[in-house]
């Protein structure tokens, strides 16, 4: 998988199925994991390691000019103008509301579901709920001899 890009998952696990030892302190004994997965992308080639940097950090009149013509534009038009509302005939009211099946192409896509390609890194115990918990989650990657 190394020429392929991945996509790393770091995600929280709570083990549900534990004794319950209720006593005056605690009612269960639940742990706290972290899962670690790669999921190569087999479509996409890896990212090379060009720079892709902005050099100017930030670029104001950059974020000036995307707000003027993504956000202030569009408000500066009514409803009507924006949706640009005009009579429509019967049959294409009718074709709007229309059912469609969508199962067929849901059974299509089910093998992009899958987790065949899958890699589990590691299972440690951790609640990653905080900056240092993730670090050592991330460390469990960088720390495979194959990412290095």
């Amino acid at each position: 998988h190394a020429e392929k890009a991945m996509i790393l998952n770091i995600d929280d696990y709570y083990s549900i199925h534990t004794k319950r030892m209720p006593n005056m302190t605690t009612t269960s004994t639940a742990v706290h994991l972290a899962t670690i997965l790669m999921n190569p992308i087999t479509i996409q080639c890896a990212i090379s390691n060009m720079n892709i940097h902005n050099p100017r950090l930030v670029d104001a009149e950059l974020i000036k000019l995307n707000l003027n013509n993504r956000f202030m534009t569009p408000l500066g038009l009514s409803h009507n103008q924006r949706w640009e509302f005009h009579s429509v005939d019967d049959s294409t009211k009718l074709e709007e509301l229309t059912v469609y099946n969508y199962d067929t192409r849901l059974k299509e896509k089910r093998n992009n579901h899958l987790m065949k390609d899958v890699v589990l890194i590691d299972l440690q115990e951790n609640n990653l709920h905080s900056l240092n918990a993730y670090i050592k989650a991330i460390n469990a990657i960088v720390n495979v001899p194959s990412m290095q």
